[in-house]
């Protein structure tokens, strides 16, 4: 696939939440690989700029790219988390309707939202014990929550939110690596 060519002006029209690259690089121009490779701004940067239309016109490499992420961590998923990701993988084959997904999202949600009021819960009664041998629980939780928040937002129809979305909450619970998700990208974007 042909990668349009961007450069920092183009960006900038975007209305990012500040100058994502021409802080770094006022000169900055390239397609999505270079955005990828630049290590001028941090990912979280670069991410937001791939999910522009006008950097991948189709959304097939964003939903490849969210499926990839799944696939790097399936070793921590519950088998009930495996086959809530199944369902938008059948959704990016084209055998389960829009209808069936929607379902799965909103049920999602409200998975990911009470894993996030169960956390919450536990830090606050760790508080009032002052207590902090249970570091590890506290970690425990976050990660738990961080993957509910992944998954919830991989089941979104919209490819752009399942790539940059899900690959945050994950490299924050330290299950993937900006270099994995740099070279997992390019590696999409190269086949």
């Amino acid at each position: 696939m042909p990668l349009p060519t961007v450069d920092v002006d183009e960006i900038n029209s975007w209305s990012p939440c500040h100058d994502v690259l021409a802080y770094n690089d006022p000169d900055f121009s390239g397609n999505a690989i270079d955005v990828l490779n630049y290590t001028g701004c941090h990912l979280v940067n670069r991410l937001w700029v791939m999910c522009r239309p006008a950097m991948l016109p189709d959304d097939s490499p964003m939903h490849d790219f969210g499926r990839a992420m799944f696939v790097e961590v399936a070793g921590e998923l519950t088998q009930g988390q495996l086959d809530i990701v199944d369902k938008k993988n059948q959704w990016i084959d084209g055998t389960l309707t829009d209808v069936e997904l929607d379902s799965d999202y909103e049920a999602q949600g409200l998975v990911a939202a009470q894993a996030e009021e169960d956390e919450k819960a536990f830090r606050v009664s760790l508080s009032q014990e002052h207590e902090i041998e249970y570091e590890d629980d506290v970690n425990g939780y976050a990660k738990a929550t961080l993957i509910e928040r992944a998954i919830y937002r991989y089941l979104s129809q919209d490819g752009r939110t399942a790539s940059y979305k899900v690959a945050m909450p994950l490299l924050e619970a330290g299950l993937v690596t900006d270099s994995f998700i740099v070279s997992k990208f390019i590696e999409i974007l190269e086949s």
